[in-house]
């Protein structure tokens, strides 16, 4: 999204219809580069003195990266398996829909690995610039971190510096959510914006090693330009379009179609090739795949920078830490439960005419217990829970307090331990 955004400013390059009708062209550009010399040694007014010549920059790009998924089929028989009312255009446009997410990862990984190919140094001739835009053990903001990055722009003459980065980028947006007017600080937070920031899930992993800390990368977007090119289009496209399979497949006749997608997610055009096998099992299948033609075309600046400065800047952030845990008395230590165990006397048969169990009071029950299962029977219907049962001559249950009682009025009593 950085890099369409930016392609919107971007007044360097120019695209043409030629480049959009399915008609690859090289991209020429011709520019006047900054003049650094212009100012005279003094002020001599002479009409008759030789200026020096100054002609435009060219440049020649042509478009060579491409991204292609692998080649899926949709085989009828398998539409035939699903309930519903769902057509061959459902369920193609479900498959296509399925296998976006990688190929927009993978198209995220190979920008930025050329923004990292093609970076500058920074104005005191240094790769990299250490940075911190946010506090990582409180998560307060620290505008000090964006403001270096907007100043070397505004020191370098470059203007609307582009930030792509992973957590600290993720951070700020984060915390600008919740930012108000600082009572305390008298900084109004909320107005530190966070226009032309852009966070990367994938940055980390195409740079690697992150253990010092993480990476921004910022970029004028007259320094570079991400372009596409469709094939499929004006002439070169099929009347059978992805949204078509329907009509395709019950028209007959037709073998094959070249059309486009739009990603419903970035909005680019990828180009999308279908084949009907008809000879494909009973019924035949589709067989797709997409591809994308892409570059970033990196014209050169001049801004009377120092040789090296390209508009491209890396900076270093701080590692991100785990706040120190708080030191105070340790919580008090969970209590399993255990098996506490009662042995009552060997009196059966033994008539139950009332019962106190953990608590719990019940007259009138009037029933003989004839063997000890008959008496751990009683006591759960007493307590109104299953958790007596009998181990030999035992009683037990499981729990974290040691029940007390007694049956027929205090004759005998009740002691788990």
């Amino acid at each position: 999204m950085a890099m369409l955004d930016a392609r919107r400013l971007n007044t360097t390059i120019l695209e043409t219809a030629s480049e959009k009708e399915g008609k690859l062209r090289k991209i020429k550009i011709s520019h006047y580069p900054a003049d650094c010399s212009i100012v005279a040694d003094e002020c001599d007014n002479n009409f008759c003195a030789t200026g020096d010549q100054l002609a435009p920059v060219q440049e020649w790009f042509l478009i060579s990266k491409c991204i292609q998924s692998k080649k899926r089929t949709l085989q009828i028989s398998d539409v035939r398996d699903v309930d519903g009312n769902y057509s061959f255009n459902d369920h193609a446009k479900a498959q296509i829909l399925s296998g976006m997410f990688m190929l927009n990862k993978e198209l995220a990984m190979e920008i930025d690995a050329s923004l990292l190919a093609h970076k500058g140094v920074h104005l005191n001739g240094t790769s990299e610039v250490r940075i911190t835009m946010s506090n990582t053990t409180n998560g307060l903001m620290t505008p000090l971190g964006l403001w270096e990055i907007e100043k070397e722009f505004s020191d370098g003459g470059y203007t609307n510096p582009f930030l792509i980065g992973s957590t600290e980028v993720f951070n700020w947006k984060k915390a600008l959510g919740i930012a108000s007017v600082n009572t305390t600080l008298g900084q109004d937070f909320a107005k530190l914006g966070d226009s032309n920031m852009y966070y990367d899930t994938v940055l980390n992993t195409v740079i690697g090693v992150t253990t010092g800390g993480e990476y921004v990368i910022a970029f004028d977007p007259q320094a570079l330009k991400f372009v596409t090119f469709s094939e499929n289009v004006g002439m070169f496209a099929t009347d059978v379009q992805p949204s078509d399979l329907d009509a395709m497949y019950k028209r007959g006749g037709t073998d094959y179609s070249k059309g486009v997608f739009r990603d419903p997610v970035t909005g680019l055009v990828w180009d999308f090739f279908l084949n009907f096998d008809k000879c494909d099992g009973d019924e035949g299948s589709f067989t797709w795949w997409m591809r994308l033609k892409w570059d970033i075309f990196y014209p050169r600046i001049e801004s009377c920078n120092g040789q090296g400065v390209n508009g491209i800047f890396l900076y270093r952030t701080c590692p991100v830490v785990i706040p120190v845990c708080p030191t105070g008395d340790t919580p008090s230590p969970a209590i399993a439960n255990r098996t506490f165990t009662w042995t009552p006397p060997n009196v059966y048969p033994l008539m139950v005419a009332n019962m106190v169990v953990g608590g719990i009071t019940v007259n009138n029950i009037n029933t003989n217990a004839a063997t000890l299962a008959a008496l751990v029977a009683i006591m759960n219907d007493a307590y109104g829970l299953n958790i007596f049962s009998q181990s030999a001559s035992n009683i037990i249950y499981s729990g974290h307090t040691a029940i007390t009682g007694n049956i027929n009025s205090g004759d005998i009593t009740i002691t788990f331990a």
